[in-house]
């Protein structure tokens, strides 16, 4: 935190200086392939985040293409050697996490901090998650086109032991940031709205994000983690080896946070959740040793 009303900004990405050259950029344009990666490709992926709006879809594209975390001189090393570049979906969500700084930013991302929390209650991390999670699972019902009445949404919640204020808090934020969505179109949260949906970045936040490396280490600090122990032994070093370790120690964070929700098919699902990012994990450790 800077002192009291200075301005704080994030560090940016440096630039990586390369000159602007038209037949290299078009170039670049024309051979980048943005290809699929274990059932989860970069068109999915942005097809999920711009919630079906083609514009965004391609602005969201033209965003990663010229991202300085993307490594523009490797890709054209590769262009110049194969005729082409794959632009994995890993690559993509790295770009869209930090955009163009180097940590992690809630006001600049266009995913949200499922594990953000406001008051000093393990549960709480889980709170965003369990309630796109929830809804989720209604989102094949054609009888009702996937909405649920928020009053029935409050209730499931209040029955895990979560307050009115904090659930409100929640659903505001989730339709802020485009992760649900009203049965009547609305720009803003307000009293008069009945029944949400999950949208396809909702969807995209739980069903594969939270369970990949990237996600979990963008969002370690920007969590604020309760538990001494646990906070103490979060290195800020950014080597590789660190963030791995780091990250296993935040999944083993979660894991004791999670007994805190009174219901046991949540933590079993997010045993799921962990046991998947761990897989991960273990593939990132395996190409590091290589």
């Amino acid at each position: 935190m800077g002192e009291k009303g200075a301005v704080v900004t994030s560090p940016g990405v440096s630039s990586k200086r390369i000159s602007f050259d038209l037949p290299r950029v078009a170039q670049l344009l024309e051979s980048c392939v943005f290809a699929a990666r274990k059932g989860h490709g970069i068109i999915p992926m942005l097809e999920a985040v711009s919630n079906g709006n083609i514009r965004r879809l391609l602005d969201l594209a033209k965003a990663i293409l010229t991202s300085n975390h993307l490594d523009t001189q490797k890709i054209l090393n590769y262009i110049e050697s194969d005729g082409r570049y794959v632009v994995p979906d890993y690559e993509g969500v790295k770009t869209l996490l930090y955009g163009d700084y180097m940590h992690y930013d809630p006001l600049k991302s266009v995913f949200i901090n499922l594990f953000d929390i406001r008051h000093s209650d393990p549960k709480e991390h889980f709170l965003r998650y369990i309630i796109l999670r929830h809804l989720t699972r209604f989102f094949g019902d054609s009888e009702n086109r996937g909405y649920v009445r928020v009053h029935s949404i409050r209730q499931y919640l209040a029955h895990l032991g979560y307050c009115r204020m904090d659930v409100d808090d929640a659903l505001r934020y989730l339709h802020q940031m485009k992760c649900v969505r009203a049965s009547v179109e609305a720009d803003e949260w307000s009293d008069a709205i009945e029944q949400l949906r999950v949208t396809s970045l909702g969807r995209y936040h739980v069903n594969y994000l939270v369970a990949t490396f990237q996600y979990i280490d963008a969002m370690v600090f920007d969590t604020p983690i309760i538990d001494d122990e646990y906070r103490s032994s979060l290195n800020e070093r950014t080597d590789i080896t660190t963030r791995v370790a780091r990250t296993k120690r935040m999944l083993d964070y979660l894991d004791a946070a999670v007994g805190s929700v009174s219901d046991a098919s949540v933590a079993a699902n997010w045993q799921e959740v962990a046991k998947a990012a761990r897989i991960e994990i273990a593939e990132v450790e395996a190409a590091i040793a290589r």
